[in-house]
């Protein structure tokens, strides 16, 4: 199927296009957004966004992602929820990874998004903007994972009119991530310039300022998140503590408490940190638990 633009005026938009999915990001390509199928005036906009990732060009994933094509990185739900007996969502991928370096023992591209999550999040606000001149006078709904539900956040809390209704995050760490300290090791070893440039580290890790700037300023009672964690530890290693992904607490500087009702949250059992996007159909655990958050007569 070919896209039809006619529901808005894209200025974004470059000639990128993989089968049936068109990029509608920027021609420097500092992020990708990706749309397949037609997209369908009125009917609701969900933006995928994923999490931390790196990846061996021409190799198999590590967490991860590529920019020359879209990544799938949430297996099938954006065609469960474009389905209309799922609400009929207008589903695009947002992809923020910007960092290339050569890999020293593949020597290889490497493709690498561990930078500065204010960065993303800026990204995410004008791929807003792109999808809400796709389809104008309709609300944006995100779904996202791990790290990418911070960058979520972030776009939802500071962009201008309130365009973003409601956020789903899966096993984000709202709090920290139990995992930074090994990531800031992992970091170590790579090359100095993404060293040096690895900022989320340390914006992901349980007491940082940019988590207490972000969790004070979240409000509640503009946009919906509803938080799911996951139920099971991945390798036995838990990735996030299930206090972290609860907004419903009081925050880490002790500033503030959320309204609960606000901030829905939901353990799914059964499920850890990556199967938590392995959603293949709609017996997955998390699968009804978004489509109930965010089909069309719930918005």
């Amino acid at each position: 199927m070919t896209n039809n633009i006619a529901a808005g005026n894209v200025e974004n938009c470059h000639n990128l296009v993989v089968g049936n999915v068109r990029n509608y990001g920027p021609p420097d390509c500092s992020y990708r957004l990706w749309h397949s199928d037609v997209i369908v005036p009125g009917n609701p906009n969900t933006i995928l966004v994923h999490g931390a990732s790196i990846r061996l060009l021409g190799t198999l994933p590590i967490l991860g992602h590529i920019r020359e094509r879209p990544n799938n990185c949430f297996c099938q739900l954006g065609t469960l929820l474009h389905n209309e007996l799922n609400g009929g969502h207008n589903v695009w991928e947002f992809e923020y990874a910007d960092e290339l370096f050569v890999g020293p023992f593949t020597h290889e591209n490497v493709y690498f998004n561990f930078g500065d999550l204010t960065t993303y999040g800026k990204r995410l606000i004008q791929a807003i903007g792109t999808v809400r001149n796709c389809n104008p006078g309709v609300n944006v709904n995100i779904i996202a994972h791990s790290m990418g539900g911070l960058v979520a956040r972030y776009a939802a809390q500071n962009i201008q009119n309130g365009p973003v209704n409601k956020v789903v995050t899966l096993d984000t760490g709202h709090f920290g991530f139990d995992m930074a300290a090994f990531f800031d090791l992992f970091v170590q070893n790579l090359p100095k310039e993404i060293r040096d440039n690895a900022l989320c580290v340390d914006q992901t890790a349980p007491g940082s300022e940019f988590l207490n700037t972000l969790n004070r300023n979240f409000r509640h009672c503009t946009v919906k998140l509803l938080s799911l964690a996951a139920g099971e530890p991945l390798l036995g290693i838990t990735v996030v503590t299930l206090a972290s992904s609860h907004l419903g607490q009081v925050s880490n500087d002790g500033s503030i408490s959320y309204n609960e009702e606000c901030t829905p949250y939901d353990i799914v059992q059964n499920v850890n940190h990556l199967s938590f996007i392995e959603i293949n159909d709609e017996r997955h655990p998390a699968f009804e638990l978004i489509k109930n958050f965010t089909i069309e007569h719930h918005i």
